[in-house]
């Protein structure tokens, strides 16, 4: 199995837990950590998932389409959740979830930059060095 086809079939069964979690009743007694740090990080990580599943050599567009379909998909689980009896509509759920999408675009886009500026001196160093020694 390629890394690429292991990151899909990872990007849909975590989106299925995701989904499974967001819709079953919260036991009765679970408040170790508030919901909102909890959707925080679930989106931050499910943001990395997708990325990691559909990025190809067009960095913007791979992010792009990362953002609209994790975000919308937030939007669709707190729609569902509103339709559920023993669930509700939180808009700062939603807040929350595009915290978590943003703060991973973020981190990735220092990333990337960082690491193209790193392999770019690099890579220059390199031919400088080479031409010194001719």
């Amino acid at each position: 199995m390629t890394t690429k086809r292991f990151y899909r079939v990872f990007a849909i069964v975590w989106l299925l837990v995701v989904a499974v979690l967001s819709l079953i009743p919260v036991p009765k007694g679970v408040n170790m950590v508030s919901d909102k740090t909890i959707h925080f990080f679930f989106y931050l990580i499910t943001s990395m998932i997708v990325y990691l599943s559909i990025s190809n050599e067009k960095f913007v567009r791979s992010l792009s389409i990362t953002v609209i379909s994790v975000l919308f998909y937030g939007i669709f689980l707190e729609v569902l959740q509103s339709l559920v009896p023993y669930r509700t509509f939180s808009i700062y759920d939603i807040i929350a979830n595009t915290l978590g999408i943003v703060t991973y675009i973020v981190f990735y886009v220092v990333y990337h930059i960082t690491r193209t500026r790193y392999s770019t001196s690099l890579h220059g160093r390199g031919d400088k060095d080479t031409k010194k020694e001719t």
